[in-house]
């Protein structure tokens, strides 16, 4: 079970590194070389540190490091799309902009305490934010997990039980956050 979230871990940062790292592209040609990148913290029942690459003015990819509840660790990436269907937060602001996201991706983790315990599913991203008019930005997010918690644990007998249930955790625990960026 370890094996197989380490190698789900990996392969969600190396597609994130990858795409990151990527020339030519056609979507690096439209948008260009230089664009913006952002840097978060999620603080919410655990602690999130993410990284953000905007990938078009409307469209972002966000690879997040999380500490849930503050006793395991986990990794998730998303596609977020900012201000879909082309409506805008209502507030108006003279200082700054108000925006709102909606995104999908993958996350997955484990548990520190319990070490043959982890989580894996695909997670939403639905979000609301203030971005000043110097590079910062403060947001509020709701993004839930939905998938499978796996867990092994010795059994009376000797041996081992392997359970898999509905990681009831997901849509709740660590699913909102406040979120501060710093864009540059």
């Amino acid at each position: 079970m370890k094996r197989f979230i380490c190698a789900v871990t990996a392969l969600l940062v190396a597609g994130a590194v990858t795409s990151f790292a990527r020339e030519g592209n056609s979507l690096g040609d439209v948008y260009g070389q230089t664009s913006p990148k952002a840097i978060s913290l999620r603080v919410g029942y655990g602690v999130s540190v993410s990284w953000q690459q905007y990938l078009a003015e409307d469209r972002v990819m966000t690879v997040d490091l999380d500490i849930p509840g503050f006793v395991g660790i986990g990794v998730s990436a998303s596609h977020d799309w900012i201000n879909p269907f082309n409506t805008e937060v209502p507030w108006v602001s003279p200082e700054g902009e108000w925006n709102w996201y909606l995104g999908a991706g993958i996350g997955g983790g484990v548990d520190l305490r319990k070490p043959a315990t982890g989580y894996l599913g695909l997670l939403g991203r639905l979000g609301v934010e203030y971005e000043f008019d110097f590079p910062m930005t403060l947001g509020l997010e709701y993004r839930p997990n939905f998938g499978a918690q796996f867990c092994s644990t010795e059994a009376q007998g000797g041996g081992r039980i392997n359970t898999c249930a509905f990681y009831a955790k997901g849509l709740f625990a660590n699913a909102f956050a406040i979120c501060l960026r710093y864009r540059f």
